[in-house]
């Protein structure tokens, strides 16, 4: 749970620069740098926008390393998220920021000392409570970020969800669907 926390600080921040439609309700809750700009191809947002996200990934970057135990590396979606750090664009450095935030809850878990290690739970079984508490969380969290975007950046996400999080438990679409509503519930 204290990696949650510390990984959703992150995405709320990240989620603050996907551009909005300017009638969708943004809570009061969330304070935003700067106004939002209206629903665009992603890939015709300002370089301002570009800058600031990068700013938010190179947080997230470093802050991650300080929190891995002694000898617990980085996940493999870091060095990705590096590269699109140097030279990529707004969507390559947006969705290898959620594949990084996606692999670091599932892989990673905070022990009592507040460092990351590998987790013990390897969350393939459906039955499991620590599956039922992680895939769905993250599949909400994928939904959410697929709000607002462009087309090919929201197929990017969905593959994210069936690669990463449906494959592990063996469901298709439809199944992991219904099983992470019915987890929701709970």
């Amino acid at each position: 749970m204290k990696l949650l926390a510390f990984l959703a600080a992150a995405v709320i921040s990240a989620n603050a620069f996907l551009p909005r439609n300017k009638t969708q309700h943004t809570p009061s809750l969330i304070k935003r740098p700067r106004p939002v700009a209206p629903i665009v191809a992603l890939s015709a947002v300002s370089q301002e926008d570009t800058d600031v996200l990068k700013e938010r990934v190179r947080g997230l970057l470093d802050m991650t390393q300080t929190m891995l135990a002694d000898g617990v590396p980085m996940p493999a979606s870091a060095a990705p998220l590096e590269n699109a750090y140097e030279q990529g664009t707004y969507n390559e450095l947006f969705l290898q920021f959620i594949t990084f935030f996606v692999d670091m809850k599932l892989n990673y878990d905070v022990g009592d000392d507040d460092l990351c290690r590998p987790t013990v739970f390897p969350c393939t079984d459906p039955g499991d409570d620590v599956t039922k508490e992680k895939l769905p969380q993250m599949y909400q969290f994928c939904h959410s970020m697929i709000d607002g975007a462009d087309p090919e950046v929201q197929l990017q996400i969905w593959r994210i969800i069936v690669d990463k999080l449906a494959s592990r438990v063996e469901m298709d679409n439809d199944s992991f669907n219904d099983w992470c509503v019915d987890a929701l519930k709970v």
